[in-house]
């Protein structure tokens, strides 16, 4: 229970903050020489399934040849991904777009979430949202 003094202020900061639970999330990057690397998450209900690819690609197909790394993780490590999303920030990224105009070293990101069936999404072009860097180390560990 918060205590009274703090009122909506805390509230809304503990909405923000709760863990995102979600069916697929895909994080891809690219860099001006056109190469790309997607993660991508998925959970069924049983399996955290953690794939890692990178290269050109035009379909699936084409993706799955590019496939790096994939693995198969369980309920823990999705809820305590989950549980990261929200420490990190992630829900006040959706629907946001980042950009500096005055970096142009070629690199993007491209963040679509479906959760409850409906998709979300955040990108950038040369910026990053605060909280991005420790998301990003989060997502890596799996493929270490």
């Amino acid at each position: 229970m918060l205590p009274v003094g703090e009122g909506l202020e805390a509230v809304a900061e503990n909405a923000v903050k709760a863990p995102i639970v979600f069916e697929k999330l895909s994080l891809s990057e690219n860099w001006c020489e056109a190469e790309s690397r997607e993660y991508e998450l998925v959970w069924d209900g049983k399996d955290f399934v953690c794939s890692l690819y990178y290269g050109r690609w035009n379909d699936d197909e084409e993706r799955e040849e590019c496939l790096e790394k994939r693995v198969t993780l369980g309920k823990a490590e999705y809820e305590g991904f989950c549980e990261g999303l929200g420490k990190w920030g992630v829900r006040g990224w959706l629907g946001q777009s980042y950009s500096n105009p005055d970096v142009l070293d070629g690199e993007g990101f491209h963040l679509s979430i479906e959760i409850g069936g409906k998709k979300h999404w955040s990108g950038g072009s040369n910026s990053w949202p605060e909280g991005y860097r420790e998301f990003y180390e989060g997502l890596k560990a799996f493929f270490k």
